[in-house]
């Protein structure tokens, strides 16, 4: 009797151990992921949208979203060997399935280091709904604007980028490798990934403080500088051309003998000069007349950046009133920015303002004609002015961190100085 409760408590303990195996396993699958490290302002919520308290080394799990404000920044440390920096103004959320991780960025940038290869059996995908980068021990970033604009830079290893369609099918891929970016977009069915270089002086600063000790990657970003041919025949030729050097000694007793020719000939040579020296007088004339414009064009310069200035500030100081889009779709906290970009068919800088929308960015440009001396606006309708899909720097100047608040004119200032 004692034998057979002995051997029923074994069992009923083997049986709970069994049962609490797979609630530990996978609580221990979804602590992989932390926020390891915090800037600035930013949330975290879980899946179902309500915010999470910050603490150290906060858990992340599949469906947590995790956001950045201005001038903010979060680490998340995906396991030991995988570890992504979001860039100010970013929205990213974790999706983990088994062996398949995915961070999905809704907006802003990404700096992504894989310091070990992956299993063959482990899938990790930086992805907005219709972009997908597939990683493999590799470094990099990339910048989402809109579900059709995605830019990735990879600065080691090689990685493979595919736009999406219905079903997630890839409609064009493309393997990109170490200093190359790709831009790749999406219009209706038409999918389109273009490949160049890119050097030190794409490096964003969100990025670039975290790749600044690396040698190995910090070299690659340099240009190569050709070599120089090695010159070894000169030496052997050297001796050649100094034997000559005696026969072209003998003529100069010839050359001397007509100097005292050359000489007398000097008097008369001398006669004409006082004649040279009078005109010297009306070539020192229009000297003066020459020197004029000088300060004309100074004055011009300072006159015409003044007034940029004074004109840009105005606008500045009325950005929040603009309208920027017909349709209510802008972000309750109203963030108005704005920067300046020079555009090589034009003197002055275009000034842009943008304001933040739910899932489109607005945009308001305003060129200083040196003409006129007036600033207008650039397009009068809706189309031209929201997303300005036709201007390409809107995106250079989103890659460079180039927006600053209303209230800072330091920026403007600085520019026009």
């Amino acid at each position: 009797m004692g034998m057979t409760r002995k051997n029923n408590s074994v069992f009923l303990l083997f049986l709970v151990f069994v049962l609490l195996l797979p609630a530990c396993g996978s609580k221990e699958t979804a602590a992989t992921m932390h926020l390891v490290r915090t800037e600035g302002a930013v949330s975290v919520n879980d899946t179902d949208g309500a915010s999470v308290a910050l603490i150290e080394n906060l858990g992340l799990y599949s469906g947590y979203g995790v956001a950045t404000q201005a001038a903010s920044y979060g680490w998340i440390d995906l396991d030991e060997a995988k570890l992504a920096k979001m860039d100010e103004d970013s929205e990213v959320e974790i999706v983990k399935s088994d062996k398949l991780l995915e961070i999905r960025v809704q907006s802003g940038g990404l700096f992504f280091n894989v310091t070990e290869p992956l299993a063959d059996d482990e899938t990790m995908n930086i992805r907005t709904s219709t972009m997908l980068v597939g990683i493999r021990g590799t470094c990099g970033w990339v910048y989402v604007e809109g579900d059709d604009l995605m830019r990735v830079y990879l600065l080691r290893g090689k990685v493979e980028c595919s736009v999406l369609g219905e079903g997630d099918n890839a409609l064009a891929s493309e393997m990109l490798n170490a200093g190359q970016t790709a831009q790749m977009t999406l219009s209706g069915d038409t999918a389109s990934i273009i490949i160049e270089d890119f050097s030190e002086e794409d490096v964003p600063a969100f990025v670039m403080t975290e790749i600044e000790e690396d040698t190995e990657i910090m070299e690659s970003l340099q240009p190569e500088e050709p070599e120089e041919p090695e010159v070894t025949e000169p030496p052997e030729t050297a001796p050649t051309d100094e034997e000559p050097a005696p026969e072209d000694e003998e003529p100069v007793p010839a050359d001397e003998e007509p100097a005292p020719a050359d000489e007398e000939p000097a008097p008369a040579d001398e006669e004409p000069a006082p004649a040279d020296e009078e005109p010297a007088p009306a070539d020192e004339e229009p000297a003066p007349a020459e020197e004029d414009p000088a300060p004309a064009d100074e004055d011009a310069g300072q006159t015409s950046n003044s007034d940029i200035l004074e004109q840009y500030k105005a606008i500045l100081a009325q950005g929040e009133s603009y309208t920027y889009n017909a349709d209510d779709m802008w972000d309750k906290e109203h963030k108005y920015q704005y920067s300046l970009y020079q555009e090589s068919e034009f003197s002055a800088p275009t000034l842009v303002l943008r304001k933040f929308g739910y899932d489109r960015n607005g945009y308001l440009l305003f060129r200083y004609d040196a003409d006129t001396g007036t600033t207008s606006q650039v397009g009068s309708d809706t189309a031209t002015r929201f997303e300005m899909v036709s201007h390409s720097f809107i995106s250079d100047i989103t890659l460079n961190n180039d927006w600053h608040n209303l209230t800072d004119t330091s920026y403007l200032e600085s520019w026009l100085s």
